[in-house]
C-alpha cells in the first residue's frame, strides 16, 4: 500500500531528524536548510534586474528541468530512507536536480563570473546542500546523486539549445534567446517590469512543492 503524503510545510522539512548516525556541521546545516531560500532569492532578484532573454531563458530551463525531476519521481517511485519525514518518492532528488542545474548554467553562461574559485565555490555549495538532504534522511546518497547528474545533463543541453539550437528529425530548432527576442520580447530586448508577476508565481510553485501539497490533500480526502 502506498504511503500517506503527509503535508509538510518548508520549516518542518528543513528541521526534519538528521540520522542517528551523522553529527551535522552548524555550516552545513545552515547551507542545507536555507538552500531553498537563497536560490529562490538570487534567481528572482536576477530575473528583475536583467529581464532579458538570456535570463529568462536560464529561468525557462530550470522550470523545465525540475517538471523532469518530478515527473521522474512519480515514474521511479523509489521511497525515500527509512524514517524520511516526507512519504512521497525521492528518487531522483528534485533538489539536487535543480541545484544541479542551476550551478552548472550559472557557470556555463558566466553569471558566477569568471573567477577560477567560482567552480570550487559553487561545487562546495551544493555538496553540503546535499550532504543536509542525507543526513536529515529527505534522500539517499544514490537519490541525491543521480539528481546532481540528471540536473547537470539538463543543463548542458539547455545551454546548447538556448545559446546554438538544435537538429532534431531534420528541422532546424532556432536558439532560445533568438525566438524570445523576435516572438517574446518588445524591440528593447527588456520584459517589462509589471510582467515579472509571471515567473514569480511559476517559481513560487515549483520551488513550494505544489503538487506534493495537492496530493497530500488528494490523500487526506480519499481517507475520509
Amino acid at each position: 500500500k502506498e504511503a500517506a503524503l503527509p503535508a509538510m510545510t518548508d520549516r518542518d522539512e528543513a528541521s526534519a531528524p538528521p540520522s542517528a548516525h551523522a553529527i551535522q556541521n552548524p555550516l552545513v546545516r545552515l547551507l542545507g536548510s536555507t538552500a531553498r531560500e537563497v536560490v529562490s532569492l538570487s534567481f528572482f532578484l536576477a530575473l528583475a534586474l536583467r529581464r532579458d532573454a538570456p535570463v529568462l531563458a536560464f529561468f525557462a530551463g530550470s522550470v523545465l528541468n525540475s517538471l523532469s525531476s518530478k515527473v521522474l519521481k512519480r515514474i521511479l517511485s523509489q521511497s525515500r530512507p527509512d524514517g524520511s519525514a516526507l512519504g512521497d518518492p525521492g528518487m531522483p532528488s528534485s533538489h539536487a536536480t535543480s541545484l544541479g542545474f542551476i550551478a552548472s548554467y550559472a557557470l556555463a553562461d558566466g553569471y558566477l563570473g569568471t573567477s577560477a574559485a567560482a567552480a570550487p565555490l559553487a561545487a562546495a555549495y551544493v555538496g553540503a546542500c546535499l550532504l543536509h538532504r542525507v543526513q536529515t534522511r529527505l534522500h539517499t546518497w544514490e537519490q541525491v546523486l543521480v539528481g546532481a547528474a540528471l540536473g547537470c545533463a539538463n543543463a548542458v543541453a539547455w545551454f546548447r539549445l538556448v545559446r546554438s539550437g538544435m537538429n532534431f528529425a531534420g528541422i532546424h530548432i532556432q536558439p532560445i534567446v533568438d525566438i524570445l527576442n523576435r516572438s517574446i520580447l518588445p524591440e528593447s530586448g527588456i520584459m517589462p517590469f509589471r510582467y515579472l508577476f509571471i515567473p514569480a508565481v511559476v517559481g513560487a510553485c515549483v520551488v513550494g512543492s505544489v503538487e506534493r501539497k495537492i496530493l497530500a490533500a488528494l490523500e487526506r480526502k480519499k481517507k475520509k
